[in-house]
């Protein structure tokens, strides 16, 4: 309703793409990113980008990102974002996160 306040419009959510090889990008990754309005990503491998199906935009500083945005990053770096942002929800979850980016930079 017009003139509410308080209320989160949005949470960012932090998308794990696996360990950046373009041919283990999650399924779930992909079709979180195909819903999202926009994906912003740090500077991706030219074919991680290309499988990703959707065009993304860079990330800027983390306490500059809108209330409602789709990041997309490999496992190991998505860890650190989602860390860095405890209210961010985060596609696999949190602890499915922490293991496959421990896994990826091992």
């Amino acid at each position: 309703r017009p003139g509410r306040t308080g209320l989160a419009v949005g949470v960012v959510t932090v998308v794990g793409l696996g360990p950046g090889d373009p041919e283990a990008v999650p399924a779930a990754a992909l079709l979180a990113l195909g819903s999202a309005a926009a994906v912003l990503a740090p500077a991706l491998d030219p074919e991680l980008a290309a499988a990703l199906g959707v065009a993304t935009d860079p990330l800027p500083p983390l306490d500059e990102l809108p209330d409602d945005a789709t990041v997309a990053a490999p496992d190991p770096e998505a860890n650190r974002i989602a860390r860095a942002l405890p209210g961010a929800a985060t596609i696999p979850g949190r602890d499915a996160l922490r293991a496959r980016g421990r896994r990826a930079s091992d």
